[in-house]
């Protein structure tokens, strides 16, 4: 719902989020990197299913950014 949300407020064009955005907001530790795996894990998971289309950029400071390139509120048939 967050990325959908985000997706039509950004005129559903692609936008940038970051891993420790999203673990704000799902409510996991955001002081270690440790739990980016459940972020990823969940990025594939949704991407699966049909329901994100998304890819990683590596920013200078060796950081990942999330591009979310398209988000859905139904599952393909």
């Amino acid at each position: 719902v967050y990325l959908l949300n985000r997706y039509i407020a950004n005129e559903e064009k692609p936008f940038y989020i970051t891993y420790l955005q999203l673990k704000k907001y799902i409510g996991i530790a955001t002081s270690t990197t440790s739990k980016n795996v459940v972020i990823s894990d969940i990025m594939k998971t949704l991407r699966t299913m049909g329901l994100i289309e998304y890819h990683l950029v590596q920013t200078e400071e060796h950081k990942t950014n999330i591009i979310i390139d398209k988000v859905s509120n139904v599952l393909p048939k």
